[in-house]
């Protein structure tokens, strides 16, 4: 608690100097490692109860949550990542995406790794609007949706610890197939303030699965 309320003083230190743009927060970690953001990166910092996120209109099938956003698409959005029980855990850490879709191996034939293109209409200004959320120590992007309100929760990084993917997300679209056969999927990445997108070279993510159409 203390760690947390030092992060909300800084960030309130910050907000009375917004017009110094080489302003930065500094995170420091419990294992002695720091996270530096500039302030001109930063929207705004939510800090968020661990049941909120779930505890929101969703829907449980087979042991598994998803939210319906409203999206154009229909696309219904799972609560949690491959592998965690839970919106702040990053789960299981993707590095071998040929063959059989991760998702769909791991949670079964009703999910499926999202499309790029459902990754985009996700994080489109017309559907949601995001910004960084903190659950658990763990910082991450809460997207909330403009047409229903409903929200899930997209880990980036642990302030206290350390995490493999460092807020990669993977989507089933592949990008580029050396000659080797290696493949490339494009994603998005969480990090800097900022949501960006990845074409090729990442070779470790998560995954955020979506329901499989009926």
């Amino acid at each position: 608690m203390k760690q947390k309320r030092n992060i909300m003083v800084a960030l309130l230190m910050v907000a009375s100097l917004q017009f110094v743009w080489a302003q930065t927060v500094t995170f420091h970690q419990k294992d002695g490692q720091n996270y530096e953001i500039e302030v001109s990166k930063l929207d705004s910092v939510t800090f968020v109860a661990a049941n909120q996120v779930v505890a929101e209109s969703h829907t449980v099938i087979n042991g598994r949550d998803w939210v319906d956003l409203g999206l154009p698409s229909g696309t219904l959005w799972a609560t949690c990542n491959v592998g965690a029980s839970s919106p702040e855990q990053f789960g299981m850490v993707a590095s071998d995406l040929t063959g059989e879709d991760v998702a769909t191996a791991n949670w079964g034939s009703n999910w499926q790794t999202p499309t790029f293109e459902q990754m985009l209409e996700l994080l489109n200004f017309y559907n949601t609007s995001w910004g960084w959320a903190f659950i658990n120590d763990v910082c991450g992007i809460l997207v909330i949706s403009r047409h229903n309100g409903r929200s899930i929760f997209l880990p980036g990084f642990i302030l206290f610890g350390g995490s493999d993917g460092k807020g990669y997300y993977f989507s089933s679209t592949v990008e580029e197939i050396t000659s080797d056969g290696t493949q490339y999927f494009r994603g998005i990445r969480l990090g800097e303030g900022d949501v960006v997108q990845f074409k090729k070279g990442i070779t470790k993510g998560y995954i955020r699965p979506v329901r499989v159409k009926e």
